[in-house]
């Protein structure tokens, strides 16, 4: 597990993150987000800081709900902190809402003004049980 104070200070950082998206709000965005940012989305798409940033902003991907659970954040030494767990988000993609379930990763590096940047995200389809109120599909319209 992380110390507390990198533990601390990411999970911060991640929930501005999380507050961000919900809100479009492109300073709070590029504030958390590392200049070289590589995100990839549970369908496979990669995209940019900007290009994400962007898809937020104008409202192309509009995050209505987003919450994590069984979060663990572990350091992998005095500048990288990795965070891990699942994911429920409710999204407008193309004028529809989906529900997406996954499991994501995250990296954040302490830059050099001190703050910790995620710099790389990636979320993994994550198949629901039944047990759970899931069946198969992963993304789905609600």
């Amino acid at each position: 597990m992380a110390s507390g104070d990198a533990a601390a200070r990411v999970a911060v950082q991640a929930q501005r993150r999380v507050d961000a998206l919900k809100a479009a709000d492109e300073g709070g965005l590029l504030d958390v987000l590392h200049e070289d940012l590589v995100h990839i989305h549970a369908s496979g798409r990669f995209d940019t800081r900007q290009k994400l940033v962007d898809s937020v902003v104008q409202a192309k991907i509009v995050y209505r709900r987003i919450e994590a659970s069984d979060v663990r954040i572990v350091e992998a030494n005095a500048l990288t902190t990795l965070r891990t767990g699942n994911l429920s988000t409710t999204v407008i993609v193309n004028g529809e809402e989906k529900l997406l379930e996954t499991a994501f990763l995250e990296t954040w590096i302490r830059s050099d003004d001190g703050k910790w940047r995620m710099i790389a995200w990636q979320a993994t389809p994550r198949i629901v049980p039944p047990s759970e109120g899931g069946s198969v599909p992963l993304e789905k319209s609600n």
